[in-house]
């Protein structure tokens, strides 16, 4: 008994010996059982992403790193990496990462960016008021008419926009993000009538400051991190800066007694466009810039989308924080698109392009609006006794 207890110990030890001795064995992912029989057509296949040319890029937003609009330009740069198979890598900056904020621009014609995202409204200083038909105006298009205007048919806001920055080292992308109507207006003081903006200290730009003006308001222009103390001291009495979603980041609810709406001044905005440095962008090949162009019109899509349903909660907690909403009265917003096509009439009599780019962007609304008859107001129709 005790020879033949030796002999099976001694078997059971050979044979442990051998299986700790073989090698480990790694999983095999159920797809890649699958995919065995194609190795050799894939040996045929181009090299893969990791052995062809990469490409790293520095980017720049003039916003908050918190801000919604930085946010989408983060998100579409890695998208952008993910759709390359990793060739284009991004290292993203908030405002004054790199250049102080709104210097983006020239910084990317220099190439010490390559590329930023940023606001046309910018660029006023540059080109003048028609970046302001390329992004927001009063009684201006929805986001949707914009963007069918920058990319339907001929295309022509989008070529617009490049003819506008031709004489410039960048490559004109179009817009990298939107956002729904603006809030029209925090304030602390209730507007019920035209007369109520006359002495107003309001913080905005453009040529909502310009319209706002002609009512008797005091437009001050200042930054965005200027606007909680500013208003908390009282420099200011009212500020307009975005839509409800993107104005949670700022904390003006604290701040404010009153938010007007609706946003008559912005009823859409392309609220990011994206430009790339003309020499960085002729680096690419054909693929990436394909990859590039589509990452941004798919982000400009989507931050409407979530800007809209941000914006919906947001309002539910400015009600629910004791911030009063006030609906602009009907001739207020009547008698500030009727002052916007006053201006926008003398600007166009004096300045053929900026008239060319009105006039085109007036046929595709009409055009749309053709479209839009075709649709049932339903929320209205159920509201109905």
């Amino acid at each position: 008994m005790t020879r033949k207890l030796s002999a099976i110990i001694g078997i059971l030890l050979v044979g442990a010996l051998a299986i700790a001795c073989a090698p480990a064995s790694t999983p095999t992912p159920p797809d890649e059982t699958e995919q065995a029989p194609e190795e050799e057509e894939e040996e045929a296949a181009p090299p893969a992403a990791a052995d062809e040319e990469a490409f790293t890029w520095r980017m720049q937003s003039p916003y908050p790193e918190a801000f919604p609009y930085h946010q989408d330009m983060v998100a579409m740069c890695n998208r952008i990496t993910e759709m390359s198979g990793g060739r284009m890598q991004f290292e993203t900056f908030a405002s004054g990462g790199i250049v102080p904020a709104y210097e983006e621009l020239d910084a990317t014609v220099s190439g010490t960016l390559d590329a930023h995202c940023g606001g046309l409204s910018e660029h006023r200083d540059k080109f003048g008021p028609v970046v302001d038909l390329l992004c927001q105006y009063p009684g201006g298009p929805t986001v949707l008419q914009l963007l069918a205007w920058f990319y339907e048919g001929d295309q022509a806001g989008l070529q617009f926009e490049r003819e506008l920055y031709s004489d410039l080292n960048v490559h004109v992308i179009g817009p990298s993000t939107t956002a729904g109507p603006e809030d029209e207006m925090w304030s602390n003081r209730k507007i019920t009538s035209i007369e109520d903006y006359k002495g107003l200290k309001i913080r905005t730009y453009g040529e909502w400051g310009n319209v706002l003006a002609s009512f008797g308001a005091s437009v001050v222009t200042m930054s965005g991190s200027e606007l909680y103390p500013a208003m908390e001291r009282k420099v200011i009495d009212a500020l307009e800066y975005s839509t409800p979603a993107n104005d949670m980041t700022m904390h003006f609810y604290e701040i404010a007694d009153y938010l007007h709406y609706p946003g008559i001044h912005s009823p859409g905005v392309t609220g990011s466009h994206m430009w790339v440095n003309q020499d960085r962008w002729n680096e690419l090949p054909d693929d990436l810039k394909h990859i590039v162009e589509y990452a941004a019109q798919h982000q400009a899509y989507k931050g409407y989308y979530t800007d809209l349903y941000k914006s919906g909660e947001a309002l539910q907690f400015y009600e629910d924080y004791g911030v009063e909403l006030v609906k602009l009265p009907d001739e207020v917003q009547k008698a500030i698109i009727d002052k916007t096509d006053e201006i926008w009439a003398e600007t166009s009599a004096e300045d053929a392009f900026f008239g060319e780019v009105l006039a085109s962007q007036k046929a595709v609304i009409e055009q749309l609006g053709a479209s839009t008859l075709m649709e049932p107001n339903v929320v209205a129709i159920r509201a109905m006794d």
